[in-house]
């Protein structure tokens, strides 16, 4: 199946897709993670979330790097909460090779409910959109 993926934001540090097909939207990093880029990109799937009634998330964190202290604080107090509040329920991660940026996501991750939100993590783009379409 061809995924129907249209750039709805892009900034330094993401560009961030939704996938028509699987009703989910694709946050591809690009590497360093500025705080305000880090935050504006979040607000922007936040704000999509609401707006088009998506659940699914996938992140491309192969090119990521980590995310710092205060932002992982900000995500997990404010943005975690609001997104589940919002409707997300399902995050594939496409994993990093960058050993930081995997301890930062899992300390993260750890820290949400798991009758939330499913994470799952991946090798490829392909296996992560086709578990996210099965959802």
């Amino acid at each position: 199946m061809q995924s129907t993926q249209v750039i709805c934001f892009e900034n330094e540090c993401c560009s961030l897709e939704h996938d028509t097909d699987a009703n989910c939207l694709i946050l591809n990093w690009k590497g360093l993670l500025p705080s305000k880029a880090f935050r504006e990109v979040h607000q922007q799937v936040l704000h999509l979330i609401r707006k088009h009634k998506i659940s699914k998330l996938m992140g491309d964190a192969r090119r990521m790097k980590t995310i710092g202290s205060e932002d992982a604080s900000w995500i997990e107090n404010f943005w975690m909460p609001s997104a589940i509040v919002a409707g997300f329920r399902y995050n594939a991660i496409v994993e990093s090779d960058y050993v930081f940026n995997q301890h930062s996501l899992n300390s993260i991750i750890e820290k949400v409910d798991p009758e939330s939100v499913t994470f799952r993590y991946f090798k490829g783009r392909e296996e992560a959109l086709h578990w996210l379409r099965n959802c």
